[in-house]
């Protein structure tokens, strides 16, 4: 297998269209695996590269990637993109012979990798990245989770009546291009990150710009879909996300605090996952996390890794060394101590990686 590296316009109307139909198959139905999503990001990206994966001058496969400090492979959009990978008719493994020669790189790492195989010194760990399965219809997925034994969506639905009787009827957009509705997203979001203290990827200007961008135009194959959940004309609740014809990524929900007892953020999910049934979508991708709610929602999951392919055994040795810590420390008696020079380090990190552009 040879590898011929191109800037996302670079690639040919074969290519694409190879690319494409690979993305009709249900392991990258993903629109993070979408051509029309890398050669979006590449506009507001300089680092990012298309690796065409050929056997016998024929391409097979192709994986996106962000070069930087020279010779180091990072995700698309680094913190942006849920689903990262090869897309190819073949499992493409990173460890096989020459592999990151070929692609120029000294190393290439990844915090939400598909088809990673079993754990071993590249694979440093491996989660859960829970969906909806809307395949049979909205009706037939409520039914499936509530002979799970859940109840959860029946409080939602009562909180939804609820929040219809004390304060005014609910209409929900599914496309809503009023720049007010981002607007609030951007501040409601940011809020959130500050009051959880978690990295908050909004406060980068071409991160902001590429989400109106996706919002604002219309491409084949994948769109983005701003989604809010208005009373009475005030937004109580906005989504953003980017879907296909098979797979919408739940990926920035937030809403207006001062409704938060009526759970206006999942019925605003309710309401997308009715819309995306309508619409012929079939998986609604929740995104990797341990949230309470994923775990009610989900008809299933997608298993996602962290991993490092490293030339060097030396670093190699090193960043599985770094994990044993980090795992140590989060078990440890000095787990408060080190959360401020471990936010710093974040903080480093993200200006580092995702404040180059």
């Amino acid at each position: 297998m040879e590898a011929q590296l191109k800037h996302p316009e670079e690639l040919s109307a074969q290519e694409l269209s190879l690319w494409r139909s690979l993305t009709h198959q249900a392991e990258y139905a993903s629109p993070f695996f979408h051509p029309a999503y890398t050669q979006s990001i590449a506009k507001f990206r300089n680092q990012v590269e298309v690796a065409v994966l050929t056997e016998g001058s024929q391409p097979i496969g192709f994986l996106p990637f962000e070069r930087h400090a020279g010779k180091v492979g990072r995700p698309l959009g680094i913190k942006l993109a849920d689903f990262q990978g090869c897309i190819s008719r073949e499992p493409i493994h990173f460890e096989q012979s020459g592999f990151l020669k070929r692609l120029n790189l000294s190393q290439i790492h990844f915090d939400h990798l598909v088809h990673a195989g079993p754990l071993n010194e590249s694979i440093l760990s491996q989660s859960d990245s829970p969906y909806m399965d809307l395949s049979h219809g909205y009706q037939e997925y409520l039914t499936a989770r509530r002979e799970s034994g859940n109840r959860s969506l029946s409080q939602v639905l009562r909180k939804e009546r609820k929040m219809e009787r004390e304060v005014g009827p609910i209409t929900f957009q599914w496309q809503d291009m009023d720049e007010h509705a981002m607007h609030s997203l951007f501040e409601w979001k940011s809020a959130q990150r500050k009051a959880t203290n978690t990295a908050d990827i909004l406060e980068f200007e071409w991160v902001r710009n590429f989400l109106t961008y996706l919002q604002q135009t219309e491409q084949s194959g994948m769109n983005g879909a701003l989604s809010t959940l208005r009373i009475h004309d005030h937004v109580v609740a906005v989504h953003f996300g980017i879907f296909t014809e098979n797979c919408l990524h739940y990926w920035f929900p937030t809403y207006d605090y001062e409704f938060h007892k009526y759970s206006p953020g999942l019925i605003l999910l309710l309401r997308m996952a009715e819309r995306c049934a309508e619409l012929g979508i079939s998986r609604l991708d929740l995104g990797k996390g341990e949230d309470s709610y994923k775990e009610s929602l989900a008809s299933g999951a997608i298993s996602v890794a962290e991993a490092s392919y490293d030339r060097s055994s030396t670093r190699k040795f090193i960043r599985r060394s770094l994990l044993h810590a980090k795992q140590w420390v989060k078990q440890s008696r000095f787990k408060s101590a080190l959360q401020k020079p471990k936010k710093l380090i974040r903080q480093w990190q993200n200006q580092s990686t995702m404040g180059a552009s």
